[in-house]
């Protein structure tokens, strides 16, 4: 039978910018806390699964930045989540051509190099700021002038290295290179310390860990918000979330932690009164990109144990996708996973893991077998016995995979989409998520760090103090 609740603060989504939110609050004393989930499960955009002989990550795979400036690595190192501390590179593993050549190291180690000098000197110089130049403009342009200071004879591999590191931003951002503002890329703020790899539970600990600083029975799994009506919706002015299974929530404050491309998807229909013109504008200008993952699991590795890395390097002429029906050429690798020793994980981004989503599991795993065996020259890879591929487009709460700076994205978007719906001094609807945050959007410890700030904003109003 529906219920009629009334309740404090109202969090709408069970991800970690709303857990943080939630046990933030819960920690600071405001008991009269419930958060709604759409889905039948915690965790948002961080989904730990079992297979083959450990988990694999569906989602988030690794938290950016061993600094304390990241809540995330803070929060894991503080439960012991991270022993033993495993970092990640990036560039493990070889780079192969598709007509089977194996790129040398030194090459290699050139480019990569090259490229991240690219993106460092966008970091250091302001010409971002005005630019109204696409990241690929901007990246290809450096490409060309670093090809011209190499010997003629490596320069075909250096191309086709290049180009696999391009994938491998098209993986950062969850779009073509050709959507990005450069102005968002230098906007966004790399944490010091490398990428860490979770090892034991996975993002299944982090959440856990949040999940248990809640009441029982604050969270409400299954509980689809519909509408939220936050404008004298009753005698004394609360807010009223009416959730499809025809429950009813009245409260003070809602924070909202959908994902951007839910909001774009459902913001219309989803407040009543509409949200301010400027917020709407910012939500459907934002970008927000799709990443997907291909895992194979084999009755025993082909590969040498920590060698088993597979960067697809495409040679210059072959690297464009001319249609989706090319998908494979937007993958960036396959990679080895932690802990997992017959498993194999593929990168994939753009379009072209939109359409992953719509093809057999068998045709991916035919593609990915016939792939390996063209880059590597070699018939050993042997059929995966199974597969699994994520599909975050067509998740029907998350919409894709995380925000992007899109051309036509305005300058202060994090910003836009993070300032609440006021009534007076009174923050009524309060927005979280990773792509609220001006600096870390995309990332775990964006959301993570928007739920304390939210919380701590409502703390702010009522006069608490909390120590963060």
């Amino acid at each position: 039978m529906p219920a009629l609740i009334n309740t404090d603060v109202v969090v709408v989504g069970a991800g970690i910018a709303g857990l943080s939110a939630a046990a933030h609050l819960v920690k600071q004393g405001v008991r009269r806390i419930t958060v709604l989930e759409a889905s039948n499960r915690i965790g948002g955009r961080m989904r730990t699964q079992p297979f083959g002989s450990g988990i694999i990550e569906l989602g988030a795979n690794w938290i950016h930045g061993a600094s304390l400036n990241n809540s995330v690595f803070t929060l894991a190192s503080q439960h012991a989540l991270l022993t033993p501390y495993v970092t990640l590179n990036r560039m493990e593993g070889y780079c192969y051509t598709e007509d089977g050549h194996a790129i040398s190291t030194d090459v290699t180690e050139k480019v990569v190099s090259a490229y991240h000098q690219i993106g460092k000197d966008l970091e250091e110089s302001d010409s971002f700021k005005t630019s109204y130049v696409s990241y690929e403009e901007f990246v290809d342009t450096r490409i060309d002038e670093c090809l011209s200071t190499m010997r003629q004879s490596d320069q075909r591999d250096a191309k086709a290295v290049f180009n696999c590191l391009k994938n491998r931003d098209r993986f950062h951002n969850g779009s073509d290179l050709g959507d990005c503002s450069l102005k968002g890329i230098g906007i966004y703020e790399e944490l010091p310390g490398g990428e860490v790899k979770i090892p034991g539970r996975g993002m299944e600990g982090i959440i856990s860990v949040l999940h248990n600083c809640l009441p029982h029975g604050t969270v409400h799994l299954d509980t689809e918000v519909l509408t939220i009506q936050w404008r004298d919706t009753s005698s004394n002015n609360q807010i009223k979330i009416v959730c499809s299974n025809g429950d009813i929530f009245y409260a003070d404050h809602i924070i909202v932690t959908s994902s951007l491309g839910y909001l774009k998807k459902h913001h219309r229909s989803m407040f009543v009164p509409p949200l301010p013109t400027w917020k709407q504008e910012t939500i459907d200008r934002t970008g927000f990109g799709t990443v997907n993952k291909i895992f194979l699991e084999f009755e025993k590795p082909f590969w040498t144990r920590g060698r088993g890395g597979v960067k697809f390097a495409w040679t210059d002429k072959e690297a464009e996708m001319k249609s989706p029906s090319e998908w494979y050429k937007r993958i960036f690798a396959f990679d080895e996973v932690l802990n997992n020793p017959n498993v194999l994980v593929g990168w994939i981004a753009t379009e072209a893991a939109v359409h992953l989503e719509s093809l057999d599991v068998s045709e991916v795993s035919q593609t990915c077998i016939e792939f390996l065996r063209r880059f590597l020259s070699s018939p050993s890879p042997e059929k995966p016995k199974r597969v699994v591929v994520s599909s975050w487009k067509n998740d029907p709460w998350a919409c894709g995979s995380y925000s992007f700076c899109a051309m036509e994205t305005p300058n202060d978007f994090a910003n836009q989409l993070m300032d609440p719906v006021m009534e007076g001094r009174k923050p009524v609807v309060l927005f979280a998520g990773e792509a609220t945050h001006f600096k870390w959007y995309s990332t775990m410890h964006g959301a993570r760090s928007s739920g304390l700030r939210e919380a701590e904003r409502l703390l702010h109003f009522y006069n608490v103090s909390s120590h963060l």
